[in-house]
């Protein structure tokens, strides 16, 4: 059982200041990308910044950037001996998380920064993240369930931990599309620590949400991209203003515009077996949440051209499963069951096997064809060649998953 509690993360920051402002960023779905807009952003209006997302995608320090540059994996290495350093002569005992944590606020104060982003790993009140006393901004995005484990079976539950990174004198902006009784708690919560500013986006801030959506020409976005692009930016202008710096909102919707944010929503072309290009749509799609953005992003830019979608899904143990793949799944799509590999500094994340993948879907939708693999998702990618008959793949699941993919396009140059 994972044992809660920022007694350990502050103790391996004993003795280092924080000198940086931060936005504290936490939620179900979508608090990556709210956390690459807000970077994007801040780079863009001048403002040195680093970044600090989970997990890590294919390199273990891929997860922290600054400037919009992934560090380098020697910053990255000689920061963790060091840390692990302190760790092991004081005793501290503390997590992976809570040493990648600590290298994470280190190199950002080493770099300079001016601002960092942060996002939050699980729940919010006990994540080693929470170390952050005094954030300029909090945002909360939508909340759903995930991590009942640790957080509790109840969205309610679940809201509680989330609010945990509301602190005094600190605004907090809250996804407005979250339930009334999530709102009820994440509103009671602010209260309770004297937050400075709640505010629900765009239920709150109509006018500027509305000035926002038409700057980005509103209908190249599904509606939740248009709400964490919003946070984004009113979490930024917040934080400029605080910063005395100018704001010009233009400047940071063309910001929002160019953002790629790794294995949600990106495409890639694969090579196919004789060469040609294999065009894949990549999303760590891992909770309902998730599965149901996906979901509405294939009815809007994939099934109108190829109504049967070939599906290569990996979900990790202890996953809603059905949920996932009663969202995503359609009938007569074609599905290919794969297991990721391994997780670098994560060994208790581990893989269902595709049988039981297979199983599940079976019971929630009539599919054409289904496929069990134990092998790469370069296997994967072979079959799917082979069975999608130039209709649409998309590699979906879990973010390990989707890890391997990119792993597998650095190979192959298709990046």
């Amino acid at each position: 059982m994972m044992e809660f509690g920022l007694g350990r993360i502050s103790r391996l920051l004993r003795g280092s200041s924080l000198p940086w402002k931060a936005i504290h960023v936490a939620g179900t779905n979508g608090k990556g990308s709210v956390c690459a807009y807000a970077s994007a952003m801040l780079q863009a209006s001048n403002v040195k910044c680093g970044r600090f997302t989970s997990p890590h995608l294919v390199d273990r320090w891929d997860c922290i950037s600054v400037d919009e540059q992934t560090i380098s994996s020697r910053l990255f290495q000689e920061t963790e001996y060091s840390v692990k350093s302190r760790d092991h002569v004081e005793g501290i005992g503390a997590t992976e998380f809570e040493i990648l944590t600590a290298v994470a606020f280190e190199i950002f104060t080493k770099e300079k920064v001016e601002v960092g982003v942060v996002e939050v790993g699980m729940g919010g009140l006990h994540d080693a993240t929470n170390v952050l006393e005094q954030p300029a901004v909090t945002v909360i995005t939508r909340i759903g369930e995930d991590h009942q484990l640790y957080l509790g079976d109840k969205l309610e539950d679940i809201a509680l931990h989330k609010a945990g990174i509301m602190k005094a004198q600190a605004t907090c902006l809250v996804d407005g599309g979250n339930t009334a009784s999530v709102i009820d708690v994440l509103r009671a919560y602010s209260d309770q620590v004297r937050s400075s500013c709640f505010r629900l986006v765009p239920n709150d801030l109509q006018d500027d949400v509305e000035a926002i959506y038409r700057g980005l020409g509103g209908h190249r976005y599904l509606p939740h991209q248009l709400v964490n692009i919003s946070l984004a930016t009113v979490a930024v202008q917040t934080l400029l203003m605080e910063l005395s710096r100018p704001t010009d909102l233009e400047l940071l919707l063309s910001a929002a515009r160019e953002t790629n944010w790794p294995g949600r929503l990106q495409h890639v072309v694969f090579r196919d077996p004789v060469n040609d290009p294999l065009p894949v749509l990549l999303d760590g799609a891992h909770n309902v949440l998730s599965a149901e953005a996906l979901s509405l992003y294939a009815e809007r830019h994939l099934r109108p051209q190829s109504p049967r979608l070939t599906w290569i899904i990996g979900i990790s143990q202890g996953k809603h499963a059905r949920e996932i793949l009663s969202a995503l799944l359609l009938p007569g799509d074609i599905l290919i069951a794969v297991p990721f590999g391994p997780v670098a500094g994560m060994p208790w994340v581990q893989a269902m096997a595709p049988e039981e993948i297979i199983a599940i879907a079976e019971l929630v939708c009539s599919l054409e064809q289904t496929f069990v693999l134990h092998s790469s998702i370069d296997d994967a990618l072979r079959v799917a060649a082979r069975v999608a008959d130039h209709g649409s793949i998309v590699i979906s699941g879990s973010l390990y998953l989707i890890s391997d993919a990119i792993r597998l396009s650095r190979q192959q140059g298709a990046l």
